[in-house]
Protein backbone atom coordinates (compact mmCIF):
# COMPACT_ATOMS: atom_id res chain seq x y z
CA UNK A 1 0.00 0.00 0.00
CA UNK A 2 2.87 2.02 1.14
CA UNK A 3 4.51 1.15 -1.95
CA UNK A 4 1.42 2.59 -4.46
CA UNK A 5 0.70 5.65 -2.68
CA UNK A 6 4.32 6.73 -2.79
CA UNK A 7 4.72 5.82 -6.69
CA UNK A 8 0.80 7.37 -7.81
CA UNK A 9 2.22 10.58 -5.95
CA UNK A 10 5.04 10.92 -7.78
CA UNK A 11 4.43 9.30 -10.96
CA UNK A 12 3.02 13.07 -11.75
CA UNK A 13 4.56 16.22 -13.40
CA UNK A 14 3.37 18.27 -10.03
CA UNK A 15 3.44 15.21 -6.77
CA UNK A 16 0.40 14.67 -5.07
CA UNK A 17 1.88 16.08 -1.86
CA UNK A 18 -1.06 15.35 0.27
CA UNK A 19 -0.49 11.68 -0.87
CA UNK A 20 2.67 11.72 0.00
CA UNK A 21 1.81 12.47 3.45
CA UNK A 22 -0.41 8.97 3.38
CA UNK A 23 2.12 6.17 3.80
CA UNK A 24 2.81 6.51 7.86
CA UNK A 25 -1.28 6.72 8.31
CA UNK A 26 -1.31 3.88 6.31
CA UNK A 27 1.12 1.92 8.35
CA UNK A 28 -0.34 2.88 12.11
CA UNK A 29 -3.77 2.02 10.35
CA UNK A 30 -2.39 -1.42 8.95
CA UNK A 31 -1.55 -2.59 12.42
CA UNK A 32 -4.74 -0.99 13.63
CA UNK A 33 -6.61 -2.88 11.89
CA UNK A 34 -4.74 -6.43 11.84
CA UNK A 35 -5.47 -5.89 15.58
CA UNK A 36 -8.87 -4.86 15.53
CA UNK A 37 -9.56 -7.87 13.18
CA UNK A 38 -7.60 -10.44 15.70
CA UNK A 39 -9.64 -8.69 18.61
CA UNK A 40 -12.99 -9.43 16.97
CA UNK A 41 -12.08 -12.97 16.25
CA UNK A 42 -11.29 -13.69 19.47
CA UNK A 43 -14.27 -11.69 21.12
CA UNK A 44 -16.24 -14.40 18.75
CA UNK A 45 -14.15 -17.40 19.45
CA UNK A 46 -13.75 -17.58 16.28
CA UNK A 47 -10.30 -20.31 15.74
CA UNK A 48 -7.30 -19.17 13.45
CA UNK A 49 -8.20 -19.69 9.66
CA UNK A 50 -4.83 -20.33 9.16
CA UNK A 51 -1.35 -20.17 11.08
CA UNK A 52 -1.07 -17.18 12.66
CA UNK A 53 2.82 -17.76 14.16
CA UNK A 54 3.18 -20.06 16.20
CA UNK A 55 -0.27 -20.96 16.64
CA UNK A 56 -2.08 -23.52 14.47
CA UNK A 57 -4.47 -23.78 12.35
CA UNK A 58 -7.70 -24.49 13.68
CA UNK A 59 -6.30 -22.81 17.09
CA UNK A 60 -7.38 -20.28 20.23
CA UNK A 61 -6.25 -16.76 18.84
CA UNK A 62 -3.64 -15.06 21.45
CA UNK A 63 -3.85 -10.92 21.72
CA UNK A 64 -2.92 -9.14 18.61
CA UNK A 65 -0.09 -7.84 20.52
CA UNK A 66 1.45 -10.99 21.42
CA UNK A 67 1.30 -12.44 17.96
CA UNK A 68 3.52 -9.25 16.85
CA UNK A 69 6.16 -9.14 19.69
CA UNK A 70 6.56 -12.73 19.04
CA UNK A 71 6.97 -12.68 15.84
CA UNK A 72 9.56 -9.14 15.75
CA UNK A 73 11.63 -10.50 18.44
CA UNK A 74 11.91 -14.07 17.43
CA UNK A 75 12.64 -13.41 13.44
CA UNK A 76 13.97 -9.79 13.34
CA UNK A 77 15.97 -9.87 17.19
CA UNK A 78 17.22 -13.35 16.60
CA UNK A 79 15.33 -14.73 19.59
CA UNK A 80 14.61 -17.63 17.57
CA UNK A 81 12.36 -20.99 18.61
CA UNK A 82 14.15 -20.73 22.35
CA UNK A 83 12.23 -16.73 22.60
CA UNK A 84 9.08 -18.50 21.20
CA UNK A 85 8.88 -20.87 23.96
CA UNK A 86 9.31 -19.18 26.77
CA UNK A 87 7.30 -16.51 26.24
CA UNK A 88 4.09 -19.17 25.11
CA UNK A 89 5.50 -20.27 28.27
CA UNK A 90 5.10 -17.23 30.15
CA UNK A 91 1.62 -16.83 28.46
CA UNK A 92 0.39 -20.15 29.18
CA UNK A 93 1.17 -19.81 33.39
CA UNK A 94 0.64 -16.47 33.96
CA UNK A 95 -3.16 -14.73 34.01
CA UNK A 96 -1.01 -11.57 34.91
CA UNK A 97 0.65 -11.58 31.51
CA UNK A 98 -2.58 -12.61 29.59
CA UNK A 99 -4.30 -9.99 31.03
CA UNK A 100 -1.20 -7.07 30.05
CA UNK A 101 -1.10 -8.70 26.63
CA UNK A 102 -4.59 -8.18 26.38
CA UNK A 103 -4.81 -4.77 27.69
CA UNK A 104 -1.63 -3.38 25.65
CA UNK A 105 -3.17 -4.06 22.74
CA UNK A 106 -6.17 -2.37 23.31
CA UNK A 107 -3.99 0.45 24.39
CA UNK A 108 -1.74 0.23 21.11
CA UNK A 109 -4.99 -0.35 18.48
CA UNK A 110 -7.49 2.22 19.71
CA UNK A 111 -5.21 5.17 19.65
CA UNK A 112 -3.43 4.30 16.52
CA UNK A 113 -6.67 3.91 14.20
CA UNK A 114 -7.91 6.95 15.99
CA UNK A 115 -4.79 8.65 15.36
CA UNK A 116 -5.43 7.23 11.68
CA UNK A 117 -8.14 8.84 11.11
CA UNK A 118 -7.61 12.54 12.49
CA UNK A 119 -4.14 13.18 10.82
CA UNK A 120 -5.89 11.54 7.65
CA UNK A 121 -9.02 14.07 8.13
CA UNK A 122 -6.31 16.60 8.40
CA UNK A 123 -3.95 15.48 5.57
CA UNK A 124 -6.76 15.98 2.89
CA UNK A 125 -8.60 18.79 4.84
CA UNK A 126 -8.54 22.00 2.32
CA UNK A 127 -8.29 24.78 5.11
CA UNK A 128 -4.60 24.09 5.97
CA UNK A 129 -1.83 23.94 2.57
CA UNK A 130 -0.62 20.32 1.28
CA UNK A 131 2.69 21.61 3.06
CA UNK A 132 1.48 22.13 5.75
CA UNK A 133 -0.74 18.95 6.11
CA UNK A 134 2.68 16.76 5.22
CA UNK A 135 4.72 18.31 7.99
CA UNK A 136 2.08 18.25 11.02
CA UNK A 137 0.94 14.54 9.83
CA UNK A 138 4.42 13.31 10.30
CA UNK A 139 4.90 15.21 13.28
CA UNK A 140 1.50 14.05 14.66
CA UNK A 141 2.53 10.39 14.04
CA UNK A 142 6.31 10.20 15.19
CA UNK A 143 5.43 12.06 18.25
CA UNK A 144 3.05 9.49 18.69
CA UNK A 145 4.93 6.55 18.11
CA UNK A 146 7.99 8.06 20.27
CA UNK A 147 5.55 8.75 23.14
CA UNK A 148 5.10 4.83 23.92
CA UNK A 149 8.71 3.96 24.07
Amino acid sequence: MVVVEVAVATSLNEPLVRLLAMPLPSVFFTFGLEMLLVELMRSFNIRAPFRVSSVPKGGTLRPALYTLIEDVVAVDGNGGTGYRERLNTRYETSPEFRRLMNNLTYFWMVPALLLDVAVSHLIFWRGINEDTAYVVSLLLLICCASLRD
